[in-house]
């Protein structure tokens, strides 16, 4: 009984430690600009991606797609490229 509480609560620790380590898109402003761990929308890989060091980040107040946050200017101008005809 202890054994089995013991294996739960560590697989528990496990489950929760691993969806902390996962980035998750920038939602606002001020994410998108200064957090460097979040994620930003790319259209030259049509989805999000970590930032790297050369992005600029764009962010787009109601942006009408729902990224709001674009790694550079060029994903902003370029994102109809993803876009399904």
């Amino acid at each position: 009984m202890v054994l089995r509480n013991y294996i739960l609560a560590l697989v528990s620790l496990v489950v929760i430690s691993c969806s902390c380590l996962v980035a998750k898109n920038c939602k606002d402003k001020q994410s998108c600009l200064n957090n460097k761990s979040c994620k930003c929308y790319c259209s030259r890989v049509c989805h999000f991606r970590k930032k790297e060091a050369d992005d600029k980040p764009v962010f787009v107040e109601n942006d009408p797609l729902g990224y709001g946050c674009y790694c550079k200017q060029w994903d902003l101008d370029n994102v109809n490229r993803c876009t399904k005809a």
